[in-house]
């Protein structure tokens, strides 16, 4: 009876993210042909910080939407926005709504899009990590 009441509590204050997974699944993935070295980013919110977090950590450069660009190399944009919500169950991320979009700027050629609803941001991030690397 103990472990009935601990669970739940859990179920009755956090929304469960158990069969979800989908949600964070990417609308539009194509390859790029090699990783860019850096990438300009516009957003903000804990997505946002996450996927910068993860661009740095392997390398990449993060500019501002100001920075100016050497001529000839393609500059890549993310636009990342998400609202959070509860606590992903038994993930333990945030879940949130969430839209990231990466587009060349000159073509405006759209590489990766991926939005939802009550995705849990850990498995957000890596399914761009995913596809990014």
């Amino acid at each position: 009876m103990k472990a009935i009441i601990p669970l739940f509590f859990v179920l009755a204050t956090g929304c469960t993210s158990l069969g979800h997974e989908g949600r964070s699944t990417p609308q539009t993935s194509r390859e790029l042909s090699e990783i860019p070295k850096e990438f300009t980013l516009i957003g903000s919110g804990p997505l946002s910080t996450a996927i910068e977090n993860l661009l740095v950590a392997r390398g990449i450069n993060v500019n501002p939407p100001a920075r100016q660009h050497i001529r000839g190399e393609p500059r890549y944009i993310i636009y990342v926005n998400s609202t959070e919500l509860d606590i992903c169950i038994p993930e333990g991320s945030r879940q949130m709504h969430f839209g990231i979009l990466v587009q060349e700027a000159e073509s405006t050629e759209l590489f990766f899009a991926s939005k939802g609803q009550f995705g849990c941001m850990d498995t957000i991030v890596k399914a761009f990590e995913n596809w990014l690397f």
